[in-house]
């Protein structure tokens, strides 16, 4: 194991100040654990993942107190540090957190006076905690129903970016978390890389099934790094494809409302309340012949949960639709591509004017052969 504390110098930029380790072995790391625009923000955590080793690193600085107290910065009194261990092994998001908070206790205590020997007593007992600060529920919450695109995503084994504009990077690592422990529920391979630079991009254009967030927005033009790209800034989250801002339908505002019982008006950004000319009309006939009693067949009833578990929630819809998918597949093992109708999916709680490519992928990647839902033609009411 080695730690470190890598420095912003306002003269010479991201430079290793000091480790217990081999600093050649270190080389270009510095711009992963100061990652671009953390000077924005006075404490942050970086989980990185580095020559095939986990790392963690304590960030603080004291320009912003300087700037509030002088109003101007004297650059010699600028202190930026990232304090840092990089573990001898592969540890997820969750493993890394227990040493999160012993490792900010060391940053306070070598802060006033830079003993080493305070950085070099944590190296040696790594206290840690016992259980980890990740809570499923709290950062599904934050997220908003678009967690459920983002299950979507991690599901297909997409390709995530997470681009941090302005936010905590912690937050990033904690949503990369997220979304690859919903990628594994099926017992799939799904890497959380955690922090990228725009140094260490190249292998993972030609890599599969990963997640990762990262500071340079330069990135985002990287179009083959990438399948969905997910924007965090001041406004909130946003998830992109190459082409479009990809956002929540009915459905997914529905299930998440019966999740949480909260006033989703925060989250409208994330809503597509795009024109469905076919829904409008069967809508409307269905208003005017059933005087509104009766829903028409694609619309999907979500009672309130109480207490509710996301985790559980996801991994039992998870498995419900692998096994109602597998039973359908077996049934039908002399064809190469299965039709349904499309009410298989209200069936799964799935949209039923938006999630037919959705199903049609997951069951290909799953089974090898696509189940694809058949829809009424509806062409005579145009």
């Amino acid at each position: 194991m080695v730690v470190f504390i890598h420095e912003f110098d306002v003269l010479k930029g991201n430079t290793l100040s000091w480790t217990n380790g081999n600093a050649e072995a270190l080389e270009g790391l510095e711009f992963t654990v100061l990652p671009s625009g953390i000077h924005l923000r006075e404490r942050d955590t970086i989980y990185f993942q580095f020559n095939g080793k986990s790392g963690l690193a304590v960030f603080r600085q004291n320009s912003l107190d300087l700037d509030a107290s002088q109003h101007y910065i004297d650059r010699s009194q600028v202190k930026m540090f990232s304090f840092g261990t990089l573990f001898d092994e592969k540890m997820d998001y969750e493993q890394l957190s227990l040493y999160e908070k012993g490792m900010k206790t060391a940053l306070e205590e070598w802060w006033e006076d830079h003993d080493y020997n305070v950085l070099e007593k944590w190296d040696a007992k790594r206290n840690h905690d016992e259980i980890s600060s990740f809570n499923f529920n709290d950062t599904c919450v934050e997220v908003g129903p678009i967690v459920l695109q983002l299950w979507r995503c991690a599901l297909l084994h997409n390709r995530v970016l997470v681009l941090n504009k302005g936010v905590e990077v912690k937050k990033c690592n904690m949503l990369c978390h997220l979304i690859t422990t919903m990628g594994k529920l099926e017992q799939s391979v799904y890497d959380n890389e955690m922090t990228i630079t725009m140094l260490n991009t190249e292998k993972y254009k030609s890599s599969e099934s990963w997640c990762a967030t990262t500071s340079d927005e330069i990135l985002m033009y990287e179009t083959d790094l990438y399948d969905k790209l997910v924007i965090w800034d001041a406004t909130g989250i946003h998830l992109r494809d190459h082409d479009h801002e990809v956002k929540c339908n009915e459905v997914d505002f529905s299930i998440y409302k019966s999740l949480t019982s909260d006033d989703l008006s925060k989250f409208n950004y994330q809503y597509e309340s795009s024109i469905i000319w076919s829904k409008l009309i069967i809508d409307g006939l269905f208003l005017i012949f059933t005087g509104n009693m009766y829903k028409p067949w694609y619309h999907v009833e979500i009672e309130p949960v109480e207490n509710p578990d996301f985790y559980r929630y996801f991994v039992e819809r998870t498995r419900g639709i692998y096994s109602q998918s597998k039973t359908i597949i077996e049934n039908n093992p002399d064809q190469d591509t299965i039709y349904q109708g499309a009410s298989i999916l209200t069936t799964f709680q799935l949209d039923y004017f938006h999630d037919a490519e959705f199903l049609r992928q997951l069951t290909q990647q799953w089974f090898g052969k696509p189940i694809i839902p058949n829809y009424i033609d509806l062409s005579f009411l145009f």
